[in-house]
């Protein structure tokens, strides 16, 4: 099987893999710097040096800092054309087919967003009888997909229709605001609101609680500071309007725990959302992906369904490429492609 570098460029983060296993996952908030996309692809190559077909998908023409997806599909192109002059570029549809760079500057919306199909597509091997779900929890969003017998079944091609059918979830294990999982509060017996403001994401109740590893470079959080315990806790207290000192450290955990118990919930809402087509007395085939890969995992079991076989993608091919899905999958299957 050739080598094929894979790409897939988000919104907030760049994630690349090889079919030889290699994964490298680059933080890059497209939506602030977007003018900087071709040196961060350059950095991709430093980490991952490649000469050969490189397969491309995307999420990130969705930031806001572009006026359409169309602009945002053909800004990302460009970038990956400039970068990679000289090697052959291979751009992944929600069709399941590929296009050449050029010919997707023509026809852009197929590109968009079509990450999803290459994960599950790839995913669906690891089911080849039966009905299936594939589940990849990522930082960001929450793909539920459902597949038969080796196959992706579904007729959705844009998130528009994902989310129609409940398909896609906006919930992360990182990036959403807390806003968005946590509307009141029990605070000493008393139910207070909190801020619609983006002050804190699920991230910060993670490093509070010990649920995620410090890392004092990494500024993108809520308020520009590093992601540490200590500023994740000084982050969620500002949804109370409040700071630690007023607050005090053992609220600030009850807060995160809240938190953590939403974010449950909400997983465990969305997934009974998209089961209900399903027979609760049959057997389901399941694959846990991504970076939250452990949170459904622990959230599965409260439904009524029998999930047998239950399939790690972490396990299967490690939790670098399970957390790079996207951009294993489309190296992947552009390289069989290639050997037919």
């Amino acid at each position: 099987m050739p080598e094929v570098l894979g790409l897939d460029i988000g919104g907030a983060n760049i994630k690349a893999a090889t079919t030889s296993g290699q994964a490298y996952t680059l933080p890059f908030p497209l939506w602030k710097q977007s003018d900087k996309l071709s040196g961060a692809l350059h950095e991709i190559l430093v980490r991952l040096p490649h000469r050969g077909p490189v397969a491309l998908t995307m999420t990130g023409e969705l930031c806001d800092c572009f006026p359409t997806k169309s602009a945002g599909v053909r800004h990302i192109l460009l970038a990956a054309q400039d970068v990679f002059r000289e090697q052959p570029v291979f751009v992944w549809r929600n069709d399941g087919k590929w296009a050449s760079i050029n010919h997707s500057l023509e026809e852009p919306l197929p590109i968009a967003s079509a990450n999803w199909l290459a994960s599950a597509t790839y995913a669906a091997r690891f089911l080849p009888d039966g009905p299936g779900c594939f589940l990849d929890l990522g930082s960001t969003t929450f793909d539920i997909i459902h597949l038969s017998d080796g196959k992706v079944v579904t007729n959705s091609r844009t998130d528009l229709d994902r989310l129609r059918l409940g398909e896609l979830a906006y919930v992360g294990c990182s990036r959403t605001p807390i806003c968005n999982l946590v509307q009141e509060y029990d605070l000493q017996g008393h139910t207070v609101t909190l801020a619609a403001e983006w002050f804190a994401t699920l991230d910060d109740a993670r490093l509070v609680l010990n649920q995620a590893v410090e890392d004092e470079s990494d500024r993108n959080t809520a308020d520009g500071q590093p992601r540490t315990q200590r500023h994740a806790a000084t982050r969620l207290t500002r949804m109370l309007c409040s700071d630690v000192d007023e607050l005090g450290r053992e609220e600030v955990e009850k807060l995160a725990q809240a938190t953590m118990s939403a974010f449950r919930g909400k997983l465990l809402h969305c997934l009974q959302a998209s089961l209900r087509r399903h027979d609760s007395q049959s057997s389901i085939g399941i694959i846990f992906s991504g970076s939250g890969e452990g949170y459904l995992a622990e959230v599965a079991p409260q439904l009524p369904f029998d999930f047998s076989p239950v399939i790690s993608l972490t396990s299967k091919i490690g939790p670098d490429l399970s957390t790079a899905l996207a951009a294993y999958a489309v190296a992947t299957l552009l390289a069989e492609r290639q050997s037919r």
